[in-house]
This record gives C-alpha cells, sequence and structure tokens, in this order.
C-alpha cells in the first residue's frame, strides 16, 4: 500500500493553522494502493468496518504518536464492483477535510469489470494530547510549570496550532485572558519582554562597516527579536531597533 505524503500532514496538523482559522482543514489525499483490496475493504455490499481502519491508519501514519484518529463510514454510493481482488484504489477528500463532520471521500481504481468509482461519506475524529491552562491565566503572565498541564482533547474546531509539550509554554508571556481548562495555542503566547519602556539602553549601529555605540531610551516594551522604537540620548532623534538583549538594541542602517 502507498499513500501520497502530499495533503495528510498538511491537511490535519493545519487543523489549526491556519487557512484552518476557520475551524478547517485542507487535506489532499494523494494515492493509496490496496492489495488483496476484497480482503481489506469487507466487499462491495459487506462491512466497511475495515476501510474505516484503512483510512484512519493512513491518516495516522502522517500524524505524531500522541495523536488519534477515529474514522466512521456513515454511507457508499456509486459503482463499486462486487470483486475488489487486486484492484487499485485511490481514495481523495472531496473539498475540505472537516474533523468532527461528516466528510466525502472519493474512491476510485480499476477491477475485473473496468473501472469503477465510489464516493464514501465518513465523519473523522482527531484526538492529541494538548497543553491546556491549569488555571485562569492574566494578560502578560509570565507562565510557569504549575499554570500548565496535558490533557487529550479532541481537535475539531480548534483554531490555531496546539502546544504539545511545557516547555513550549514555561517562561512564555500570555497575551490575553485564558480560562482554565482552554487548549494553548502558539498564538496564544509570546516571548518574554526583554526591555520595558523607559529603560536606557546601548543603541548599537554599522555605519560603513564600522560598529556605533550610544545610549537610547526606550520609548517601547519589547521581546528579544521585536522592533520597537529608541531615542538616541545624545542626538534626541527617534529610530527603530531590534531588541538583542535586556540592554541593547541594534539599529537599522539609516
Amino acid at each position: 500500500m502507498r499513500l501520497g505524503k502530499a495533503g495528510w500532514r498538511t491537511g490535519l496538523r493545519q487543523l489549526a493553522v491556519r487557512a484552518t482559522r476557520l475551524g478547517l482543514l485542507a487535506a489532499w489525499i494523494a494515492g493509496l494502493s490496496v492489495a488483496g483490496a476484497k480482503e481489506a475493504i469487507g466487499g462491495a455490499q459487506g462491512d466497511w468496518s475495515a476501510l474505516a481502519s484503512l483510512i484512519r491508519s493512513k491518516i495516522a501514519a502522517q500524524l505524531p504518536d500522541s495523536e488519534k484518529v477515529a474514522v466512521e463510514v456513515i454511507r457508499v454510493t456509486g459503482s463499486l464492483p462486487g470483486q475488489l481482488d487486486q484492484a487499485s484504489i485511490r481514495v481523495r477528500v472531496i473539498g475540505w477535510l472537516r474533523p468532527g463532520l461528516a466528510n466525502s471521500f472519493e474512491l476510485s481504481g480499476v477491477g475485473p469489470g473496468g473501472k469503477w468509482m465510489a464516493t464514501v461519506v465518513a465523519r473523522v475524529q482527531v484526538a492529541s494530547t494538548v497543553l491546556v491552562a491549569a488555571r485562569d491565566l492574566s494578560p502578560g503572565q509570565l507562565l510557569g510549570a504549575e499554570d500548565v498541564t496535558l490533557e487529550e482533547r479532541d481537535l475539531a474546531g480548534l483554531l490555531g496550532e496546539p502546544l504539545t509539550r511545557p516547555e513550549e509554554a514555561v517562561g512564555k508571556r500570555v497575551r490575553g485572558s485564558v480560562r482554565s481548562g482552554k487548549v494553548l495555542t502558539k498564538a496564544m503566547l509570546a516571548e518574554p519582554q526583554a526591555v520595558r519602556r523607559g529603560e536606557v539602553v546601548r543603541l548599537v549601529a554599522s555605519v560603513g562597516g564600522v560598529q556605533v555605540e550610544t545610549q537610547g531610551r526606550t520609548l517601547q516594551s519589547g521581546a528579544v527579536g521585536e522592533e520597537i522604537l529608541v531615542r538616541n540620548v545624545r542626538s534626541g532623534k527617534t529610530v527603530k531597533g531590534v531588541v538583542v538583549s535586556a540592554d541593547e538594541v541594534w539599529v537599522r542602517a539609516q
């Protein structure tokens, strides 16, 4: 059996990222070939649980081990041959993959009677062990290990990419209010502020290949890597610079 990788992981991991900002995942099943398809599917009129298991295993193979996928086949329509031995089956999702809801999959292949095509309607559930808030969190709060916990959650409808390890959150700053029990995503957190507004820092610039330093007073707070406004203490000029440490800001060449 072969499954093209161009889509399973992208669609399901975007379960949260970011076209999925609407709660929808883009997924495209490239190809699925099955030898002995009659046994794998359970026959044209028979039990479709084996097909559900087959689709589930292919989705799960593209996800971290912690993730769990459940597939429930609801309905099958179209031209499906009674004998599928040695048939080559191609499966693709029709439109967008929506975890927790009914999705349509197109199956096609070539059997003893020639080409065939069928549509399978199935519900896909994705669960994973993710990081959640252990208590109510306030804007600007720096997270400690006691503020987060790991729980298994259904990811259907989740907006954003969930965090899966405590170290991804501990030491980070909360952007807004977060209720206890809410799944934490990358977008909810920011790096801690390295400098605060009104502090005196070293302003460093490279002019003609020569490094020049002077003092500046920050007009904004910022984390390492963020761009802030700083006033040159000597000249009084306001410039933009990138925070590189708690006491140093690099200025763009003017």
